[in-house]
This record gives C-alpha cells, structure tokens and sequence, in this order.
C-alpha cells in the first residue's frame, strides 16, 4: 500500500533558514512513514528541483522570488514589490497546477504570498489589489484534505486592515488548523467556534538532545545574540539600531540567515560603530547554533508579532534566557524568572542591557530554569508524536 503523500506548501524553502524550514525538515526525518512534497517559490541560482530524502522531493516554482533573490538589488523598493507582485500571481497559478498533478492526499499550508499585493494597496491607499490577494489564500478548489498551521498572528491595533481581513478568508478556508502558539490558539478557536473547524495547539518544538546547556565565557563584556532573518517583523530593524550605539562594554553576536540580498539589506542599517561590535555568521548550519549560543550570554529576539518563534526556544534549551517585547503570550519566556519582557523601543532594551552587564550571575539562574521548562513541555519526540496524530486525524476526515 503506497503511503499518503503530503503537500507542505511554504513560500520560502532552504533548510538553513530555520522557522519552518526546519519544522518541515523534522517531520520529515521523524515522520518518515509518509511521503513529501515541498512545494515552494524558486530563487535565482538555487536548484528548481531536488530530491531531499527517500521520501522527500522539493519543487521550487518558477519565476523566481524577485525579493529573495540577489539579482536587480539595487530596484527601488516598490518597483521590487510591484514587478514581485505580478512574478506571485504567475508563481501561484503554476504551484496549484503542480499540486493538482502531484494528486496529493493532504496539503499543508504554512504560509503565503500575496501580502505584497496588500503593500501596495496602502501605499496607494486603495483596496483595489485585495481581491487579488486572495487568490493566494484560495485553496478549496484543490479539492483535497487541507491543513493549517498559524505561525503568527497579526495584533489588530497594529495591523492594516487588509492584512487582517486577508489573514481571516485564509483561515475561513480550512476546516483542520494547528498553532504554534497559546495565544493563537485561543483567538482561532474563538474565531473559527461557529464553524465546526478542529483546531490544536502545536507548539514550536525543540531538539534537546542537540540544544543542551553549554559552559559560560570568562568575558567582561555582555554579549547579546541573535538567530533569524532580517525582517521588520522580526525586529532586525530595532536590533540594528541597539547596535549602532555602540554601548560600553556590550557586543552583538548576530546568527543571521536569508538570502544574500536580505542579510546585505541588514548590513546595510549598521552603521560604522555598529559594525565594530556585531559579528555577523551567515546561514549557520542548524547543527551548529548550539556552539553559537555558547558565545552569547542573552538572546535578544525582538519579534514583533506574537509567539515566541524556535530560537527563543533553542536559546533556552541551551541554557540562555531571552529578551522579547511585551506582544501576546510570550511563554515560556517569563519576565525575571526565564526570560526579559520589554517595550519594543531602544530605550527600554538599551536600559535592561546595561542592568544585565552589572549582574550577569542572574543570568544562570534564569537560564537554568529556562532549560527547565523547555526539556519539560517542548521536546521534539512529544511534539512529533502530536503532529502525528493531527496527520491521522486529517487523513481519516472525508475532507477534500
């Protein structure tokens, strides 16, 4: 009997970037009594096809991701966003033809394109884009079993009101929804309460068996760490700017993945004493970051949207607390037990540095509790043994 195939469905797919790249990458090494597709948005020079594991093929759809790709870096940026907008809308209709060629049992949906479009409906402070961007977010016409998994959540008192109103049709698509977060989780169920959806709660989960506590350096100086992308929603921007004061005694160590142009476009906010003092280490291997976090004494993961994303995890595996913004539900990140909650500003995060650098001994305690409570609730074999039971749950519905 041919085992059930399933779709992951991700714009963005290399496997050193992390987030879901490494989600998708786990399921596949530790849930390997199915078979995988990976359907995502081709980058210029990257292969367009490739077999990944015996029971895992990726396909990266063409024409390429103009805003992970190196190439035309220098376009303004909304020429980049329009000439990507019109590349998305060629790039969506070729992902559901492939999908419905590949004939699979399940398609599991982790993000999508089509935000860009809404980008420039507020750049031009017009809707008339909106109805395009949904095709994006269309995918009963596949007919097949559909599943989501809600990464992040847009807070509505920050939010446009055509990411939110495109964030709900996404989610009014599917019948099956898991959450990263505990606060997703809530708002999805409440959400979706009047449709008969079933939904989970999922947590990003950690190897930690890979990520374990490592020893401290003998350091005057406070080392401050980062592991991502470059993003505004990831809060680069805001880590650029603590970097550029050049604090006494305080050093950025900065894990940094993406494409070449992404991480040029972050080297591009340092200044010259924000260049003195933050290291950067390009798409670091995933198997590496243990010895990363090794070399810095605090995470800083600024996330400006809610959840707590896997390297908040991944640093406290390893014995290291960290430092996120006030937004949603951040645990198990708790404000002088695991963790720092601040204000997302320069001010608030430049204060609680300089504080830390004058009691890093409270350091240890806090990441020893942190490494606690992440061996106790996020561990990889419970969270796999969960994503089992929501594929078999899936699979046996009469969806599709």
């Amino acid at each position: 009997m041919t085992s059930p195939l399933i779709v992951q469905f991700s714009p963005r797919f290399l496997p050193l970037l992390g987030g879901p790249e490494i989600d998708i990458s786990t399921i596949i090494t530790k849930l390997n009594n199915y078979r995988y597709s990976i359907v995502a948005n081709s980058l210029t020079g990257i292969a367009r096809y490739e077999i990944l594991a015996a029971n895992c093929d990726v396909w990266r759809v063409a024409p390429d991701d103009p805003f992970l790709s190196s190439q035309n870096g220098r376009a303004p940026w909304k020429l980049r966003v329009l000439y990507g907008s019109i590349a998305e809308i060629q790039r969506q209709r070729a992902k559901i033809h492939l999908i419905r060629m590949l004939k699979p049992d399940l398609v599991h949906v982790r993000d999508i394109d089509g935000w860009n479009l809404l980008r420039i409906d507020n750049l031009l402070r017009t809707r008339f884009f909106e109805k395009w961007a949904r095709q994006f977010a269309s995918f009963k016409s596949l007919g097949c079993r559909l599943l989501l998994t809600k990464h992040y959540s847009f807070p509505p008192e920050r939010s446009p009101p055509n990411y939110l109103s495109l964030e709900n049709y996404l989610l009014g698509q599917f019948d099956f929804v898991q959450c990263v977060d505990r606060h997703i989780f809530a708002e999805t169920q409440s959400k979706l309460s009047h449709t008969g959806a079933q939904v989970w709660f999922t947590p990003v989960y950690v190897d930690t068996e890979l990520f374990r506590p490592q020893p401290w350096r003998d350091s005057k100086n406070l080392v401050v760490g980062y592991v991502g992308r470059h993003d505004s929603d990831k809060g680069t921007s805001l880590f650029a700017t603590l970097a550029n004061q050049s604090m006494e005694r305080i050093d950025f160590e900065v894990a940094l993945s993406g494409s070449k142009r992404e991480i040029n476009d972050f080297k591009a906010l340092l200044s010259v004493n924000g260049k003195k003092n933050t290291t950067i280490h390009e798409n670091v291997a995933h198997d590496l970051l243990p010895k990363f976090f090794q070399n810095v004494d605090v995470l800083l993961n600024p996330v400006e949207t809610e959840g707590i994303s896997r390297a908040t995890l991944e640093a406290m595996a390893s014995g290291r607390p960290v430092i996120m913004t006030r937004l949603g539900d951040r645990r198990p990140v708790e404000d002088g037990r695991t963790g720092f909650l601040v204000e997302s500003n320069p001010e608030s995060i430049s204060q609680l540095l300089k504080d830390l650098l004058e009691d890093r001994d409270n350091l240890v305690d806090l990441g020893r509790r942190a490494r606690e409570i992440v061996q106790k609730t996020y561990g990889a074999s419970t969270s796999m043994a969960r994503q089992q039971a929501v594929y078999e749950t899936v699979l046996r519905s009469g969806g599709g």
